[in-house]
């Protein structure tokens, strides 16, 4: 089952314990590796160089900055492979995030489409 990591930067609660405490992100990939649980990383740009874009009543509206204004922001996101939930809360507690920052993890489903390890269903690019 898929699931997807939103890796979340700038906790205001997080001390300078936690992030010694937290884990390598070399060893949480060598977990993940070894699990065949790692399908696939983005890491982001820092938040002032996002956009938001909205259309409302057929009016296109893009904003600076995020879609909310709290201190803790989308660093990146991964998606794994697990079997369950409890499993795919197992692997984001390894991931050094999760010590100085957070992560949120939700199940995944295609709307119909093709996953992402089934590369024969992949629909050719629009044109």
């Amino acid at each position: 089952m898929k699931f997807l990591m939103l890796i979340i930067h700038d906790d205001p609660t997080v001390t300078e314990a936690d992030i010694e405490a937290a884990p390598s992100h070399e060893s949480w990939f060598d977990y993940a590796h070894a699990r065949r649980a790692y399908d696939l990383g983005i890491r982001c740009d820092e938040r002032d160089s996002a956009r938001t874009v909205r259309v409302r009543d057929g009016h296109i509206r893009v904003s600076d900055g995020t879609v909310n204004d709290a201190a803790e922001w989308v660093a990146g996101v991964a998606l794994i492979d697990a079997e369950d939930m409890n499993d795919a809360i197992e692997i984001a507690l390894r991931n050094p995030a999760a010590s100085y920052g957070a992560i949120e993890v939700r199940p995944v489903h295609s709307f119909g489409g093709p996953l992402i390890d089934d590369p024969g269903s992949h629909p050719s690019p629009r044109a």
